[in-house]
């Protein structure tokens, strides 16, 4: 088993909403790119006022500070924090709506970018999702697309913080939660309500032949023989995990088949909207549909 001492990961910075970096990233370009530190304290603390939110205490801020520097958003002299190009061109031409606690599409995707470059995030992926035997013995050779050939789902939130506490040998979660909060916020990593099983994303989409081939395969592991039929949010998150794809872009997906192939799908409204139904369902209109049957042989043939 390949195992880092903590000072060779180094420290992790608890900046946990990617907004608000986002957020400071703005206030150094709004003045000139570049400014004491002090004088980023104080300007992002005077936007949380504006906003009637609690303001940061000064160790919080060396968190959201030392992650700035850490993906190399800008470069820390004794006298500022200067922005540094690339990023300062990204942010000139990107919209950025003021106070929103959401990223763009854009952000995400810059944000992912450059946590993908992050040693300890990927090693926080290898140990999360794959078995400890399999870790790569050379940290410098990580990369998502190598993680995720090799990946599996985990179930529950407390065994997912749990395996990278175990790995490191400490006791508080810490750590893993900024991890994982920043992997969610970009897109990274998924979770699936239904099941609270989360499942690394792929950045290339699936095609349609593709998500049937998934379809066809998983099927059959979630059909339920006395109902005759499958739930959909059981098919949904088996078929996201091993495309590594979005839970969001499932329904689209399956409409899409649906209207190419309509003789070998066949969903079925929920009798009632209980609480399970209204959250999981797929949703058309006024309609809930809980329940699918799939004629695999006619789905197979072209």
């Amino acid at each position: 088993m390949i195992k880092e001492p903590n000072e060779q990961l180094g420290h992790i910075p608890k900046a946990d909403d990617l907004y608000a970096v986002r957020d400071m990233l703005y206030i150094l370009l709004q003045n000139g790119g570049s400014i004491t530190k002090k004088q980023l304290y104080n300007l992002i603390n005077q936007e949380f006022l504006t906003r009637g939110c609690d303001i940061w205490a000064e160790a919080t801020f060396e968190e959201y500070v030392t992650f700035i520097d850490y993906l190399e958003f800008a470069k820390f002299t004794p006298l500022e924090i200067k922005l540094l190009k690339p990023v300062e061109d990204f942010l000139v031409n990107n919209y950025w709506e003021r106070g929103t606690v959401q990223l763009s599409q854009k952000e995400k995707e810059f944000f992912r970018e450059k946590l993908l470059k992050y040693r300890a995030l990927l090693r926080f992926l290898e140990v999360v999702f794959i078995e400890i035997g399999s870790l790569e013995a050379d940290i410098d050779q990580l990369s998502l697309n190598k993680i995720i050939l090799i990946s599996e789902s985990v179930k529950g939130r407390k065994v997912l913080l749990e395996k990278w506490m175990k790995y490191c040998g400490v006791t508080d979660d810490r750590d893993s939660r900024a991890m994982l909060s920043w992997c969610l916020q970009t897109d990274i990593v998924d979770k699936d309500e239904y099941s609270d099983s989360y499942f690394l994303i792929s950045c290339k989409e699936p095609d349609i032949n593709t998500f049937k081939q998934s379809l066809i395969r998983n099927y059959p592991l979630v059909f339920d023989r006395m109902l005759k039929r499958a739930k959909i949010p059981d098919l949904r998150v088996k078929v996201c995990a091993d495309l590594h794809m979005a839970i969001s872009n499932f329904d689209k997906l399956l409409g899409t088949l649906e209207n190419q192939k309509p003789h070998a799908i066949f969903m079925d409204r929920a009798t009632n909207v209980r609480d399970e139904v209204a959250k999981y369902a797929l949703k058309r209109k006024s309609f809930y549909y809980y329940y699918i049957q799939i004629d695999v042989g006619c789905l197979s043939r072209d």
